[in-house]
């Protein structure tokens, strides 16, 4: 079974079990900080990240599939040039050790194409997210 499969399924079987006023485990998905480096405002660049929430969750229940008691905190660091695309990124910061979530974490976001600049050549950016799991009821 393909992963965005997989993934599909497991969000599904959660919401199932939410209906069904079964306990589950969800994800809290939350940025601590953003820390301004240098250069433009870097609010637009959090936001389209944020508006890409989804495959950061995604990498974190693939990393649950094995590591059921994962949980920490990470800070990603990145530049991104003028074109929206992104020159450079690093995991400044973890608590996590699992090298899994985080080089997916980091693949997911070079993917992402953010807004362009004309104004400056570069925007570099610092974002702190928390991973861990809360049973509902």
């Amino acid at each position: 079974m393909n992963q965005l499969k997989k993934t599909s399924l497991i969000y599904i079987a959660v919401h199932i079990a939410k209906l069904l006023g079964l306990v589950f485990v969800s994800l809290l998905f939350s940025s601590c900080a953003v820390k301004h480096l240098r250069g433009p405002d870097p609010q637009p660049i959090i936001d389209a990240y944020k508006d890409q929430k989804q495959g950061v969750q995604d990498c974190y229940y693939r990393a649950l599939e094995k590591h059921p008691n994962l949980s920490g905190e990470v800070t990603l660091a990145w530049t991104v040039l003028g074109s929206g695309v992104v020159d450079t990124a690093w995991i400044k910061e973890t608590s996590l050790d699992h090298q899994g979530l985080e080089a997916c974490l980091l693949d997911h976001l070079k993917a992402v194409q953010f807004p362009k600049t004309k104004r400056f050549a570069k925007i570099s950016v610092e974002y702190n997210l928390t991973f861990k799991k809360q049973v509902a009821e």
